[in-house]
């Protein structure tokens, strides 16, 4: 085990080598953290470099223990405190916006990291009733310079300001950019294939409903307004993909179908799964290729799903503010996706314009699914009308009231969570993750949900 000395002395060398303050020159604070290694005491050989970036919405900081358990291929390093040696016995504060970096010494390494698993346990000698944490991303950086990060934009616990609400511990999975992997065939081959059952709510903004609007809901490809989704399985029966894609209704001011460019896209990538296609990365690049060589106008954000079925794995590609959610049988939150925005209420988003985002923006990852879990695939219309703890408390409704082997599960799960972001949309005092964001973005109490059109796939792995 390092001593308190040593540890101390490497920090100083590292985070400030010109003894000029207790900062790196990167403006974040740095702590070394020593790992207890094996019974004889042999010092680490390996050191990981983690930042831990908390986000700068109002009361994100927070002063509770924060746990963090490092996974890869090769083996984890356990769960542990984050905490200055040199601080012992004084707590260590996680402020709001600040970057904070920690050195991992380690006997051996990990290999390729897969995961993050980080608890936050509140102190309670803590004054403050509510201690949560709103975490924007973690990076880790290995000693042989591979660099993973690790996307969270989300709350642990209530933060103090209130109204903002999540689990105590997450897994974080790595965002892999698409120059660096093709993301194809992860994971062992399981002793027997997973099957899958769907379900789809889709329907238009309520002021196009009223103007006559209707949605079209068929079995692998549906539309309402703007958005669009399809979901099918491969031609070869090893895949089952699914997507959703939400055109910006502004083009209608130019005389341009605002919802021709997400029908394109999502017609296009049903294709590219039809036929076999087992990389995410291939699919949205050939999709836009397409819509683009089709001459086709407008404006979209996306989340195209994967589900290996073979090998238990889901790719996911998303650009703006539609996203996924896997959610275990009881509610409990497994992975979420978390939005790409330029600016509040300006997703990214494909295009045919200039200074539209590109393919290779979009984030993508791989997460193992198992039977039980539930998939829940959305435009921003539900997401910014249903929090994911009241997705989770849905989930539970609808299982408890049905039996297990339902066939018509799926469909129920997804009319349910689609009313209940209707519901919460046409409200003016409810509070939603839409509320939320726009009061902190304006610096003003916002109450209410957003009318949108929405789109809702469920997919129940079994």
């Amino acid at each position: 085990v390092e001593s308190r000395r040593s540890a101390a002395e490497k920090k100083k060398s590292l985070a400030d080598p010109h003894g000029s303050g207790s900062t790196s020159s990167l403006g974040m604070a740095e702590h070394i953290y020593p790992i207890p290694l094996d019974d004889q005491g042999a010092g680490g050989k390996y050191e990981y470099r983690v930042e831990v970036h908390t986000g700068e919405l109002r009361g994100a900081g927070t002063t509770s223990n924060v746990f963090l358990n490092v996974l890869g291929d090769l083996g984890s390093t356990g769960a542990f405190l984050l905490r200055s040696p040199e601080d012992d016995g004084e707590i260590e504060e996680f402020r709001t916006g600040s970057e904070k970096v920690f050195h991992l010494s380690l006997p051996s390494l990990l290999g390729r990291i897969s995961a993050l698993d980080l608890r936050v346990e509140r102190d309670a000698s803590s004054i403050s009733v509510r201690e949560g944490w709103y975490v924007e991303k973690l990076l880790v950086y290995s000693p042989t310079g591979k660099r993973w990060e690790f996307p969270c934009k989300c709350w642990f616990g209530e933060s103090d300001c209130g109204g903002f609400d999540g689990p105590m511990e997450r897994r974080l999975v790595p965002f892999v950019k698409p120059e660096h992997a093709q993301l194809r065939n992860f994971g062992k081959r399981l002793p027997r294939p997973l099957s899958t059952s769907s379900g789809v709510f889709v329907v238009p903004h309520p002021d196009k409903v009223k103007d006559g609007v209707k949605a079209t809901n068929g079995q692998n490809f549906g539309f309402g307004g703007e958005d669009a989704y399809f979901k099918c399985l491969s031609d070869d029966g090893r895949t089952f993909g699914f997507g959703v894609a939400d055109g910006v209704y502004m083009w209608q001011t130019n005389g341009i179908d605002a919802g021709q460019f997400s029908r394109e896209l999502m017609t296009l990538a049903r294709e590219e799964v039809k036929s076999g296609a087992t990389s995410i990365n291939d699919v949205v690049k050939r999709a836009a290729e397409g819509v683009q060589d089709n001459k086709i106008q407008g404006s979209c954000t996306l989340c195209i799903s994967l589900l290996d079925l073979e090998r238990g794995t889901m790719q996911n590609a998303t650009l703006g503010d539609s996203g996924v959610l896997v959610l275990g049988k009881d509610g409990f939150t497994k992975f979420k996706t978390p939005p790409q925005e330029h600016a509040f209420g300006c997703p990214y988003q494909l295009g045919h314009h200039q200074g539209a985002d590109k393919p290779w923006d979009v984030l993508t990852s791989v997460v193992p699914v198992s039977k039980g879990d539930i998939i829940i695939t959305g435009t921003d219309g539900l997401f910014d009308n249903v929090s994911e703890e009241d997705a989770g408390v849905t989930v539970v409704e609808v299982l408890s009231s049905h039996p297990a082997g339902h066939p018509m599960l799926a469909s129920l799960l997804a009319n349910a969570l689609g009313k209940r972001a209707f519901h919460n949309s046409v409200s003016k005092k409810i509070t939603t993750p839409y509320s939320k964001a726009a009061t902190d973005a304006f610096n003003m109490v916002y109450s209410g949900g957003k009318k949108d059109d929405i789109t809702v796939i469920t997919t129940i792995i079994q």
